[in-house]
């Protein structure tokens, strides 16, 4: 498979081994590894090289620190292959999601980037949960109203449409994914494997956790501009309909659940006249008003308390 794997690390010190266990599991995939050593402090450069000596086409950039944008750019710009997958450094992946993955994005010619689902752990490997994505087209791009659908850390993208997208831009940091999926969701297809192929690591001292009041607005900011793109009549039906599609697929209740969250979001923030909102608003709640989808609702808002409870008590004990 000709594929890159983008990792950009800041102080990893902590998870380096564990990442080198991985990546040997994948080196018979022939994949090229591409770390970017963003002036870390826990270690020198050497020790780098050290943890990755065995893995087999390994690329290790040292730079001063500047940030993760500047890191996925210049990851990026060092990638020899047209397919990159992201990852970060604490998070572990399925040793079949590349193989996934790349099928999907190569068998679609106006594929730009594949997620997938993903299950979310604490520092003490606490489970916290499993998130569906959206799968088709529409659906992934109407989620990016709620980001935490689209995994930054297990996506799989093209190179040359990033690029063609501006890359990652500084201006949208901390949401920094976020902004780029949205550009590149104008001028390809989103797509992703029903199948959870990541575990992502809630950590004290990620920027997910460091940030939050701040990508909140870096969201908000981005929003402004999206949801105007998304809010039409066509949009919303075509959607609508794509819900269908989730039957006899793998978690199809729950990504059908999350997928009515998302056009309810999505229509609260539009512009629509009070009566098409509430005509939409009826259409949603009526697919979702079955016994079948009983069970999952609890499922999915016992793992959202859950996750909330587990970052009180981390924010209490930092």
């Amino acid at each position: 498979m000709n594929i890159s794997l983008l990792i950009p690390v800041f102080n990893g010190k902590d998870y380096l081994l564990s990442l080198a266990r991985q990546l040997k599991t994948i080196d018979s995939q022939g994949i090229e590894t591409v770390i970017v050593n963003d002036g870390s402090t826990d270690l020198v450069c050497r020790d780098f090289e050290t943890y990755f000596v065995n893995i087999t086409n390994c690329k290790i950039i040292h730079k001063s620190h500047s940030g993760i944008v500047d890191s996925l750019n210049l990851g990026i710009a060092n990638c020899s292959n047209e397919v990159i997958a992201r990852m970060d450094v604490d998070d572990e992946f399925s040793i079949n999601r590349f193989l996934l993955q790349y099928e999907m994005i190569m068998n679609s010619a106006n594929c730009g980037a594949v997620f997938c689902d993903y299950e979310i752990v604490g520092e003490d490997d606490r489970f916290l949960g499993t998130i569906p994505t959206a799968i088709f087209p529409e659906l992934v791009r109407l989620s990016l109203i709620n980001p935490q659908r689209t995994p930054h850390p297990g996506v799989m993208f093209r190179k040359s449409l990033v690029e063609q997208c501006g890359g990652y831009l500084n201006g949208d940091f901390p949401v920094e994914d976020l902004g780029l999926w949205i550009r590149l969701s104008a001028i390809a297809e989103l797509r992703s494997i029903p199948s959870s192929l990541l575990t992502y690591r809630i950590r004290r001292n990620s920027t997910t956790y460091r940030e939050r009041e701040k990508m909140l607005n870096a969201t908000s900011k981005l929003f402004q501009t999206f949801v105007p793109e998304l809010s039409n009549l066509d949009f919303l039906e075509i959607s609508r309909k794509q819900l269908l599609g989730y039957k006899g697929i793998s978690r199809g209740d729950y990504r059908h659940l999350l997928a009515v969250r998302d056009l309810m979001k999505l229509v609260s923030l539009s512009n629509f006249p009070r009566k098409i909102r509430w005509i939409f608003y009826f259409k949603f709640a009526t697919s979702i008003a079955r016994p079948r989808f009983i069970s999952p609702t609890l499922i999915l808002l016992a793992q959202f308390i859950q996750r909330k409870r587990y970052r009180l008590e981390v924010s209490k004990s930092g």
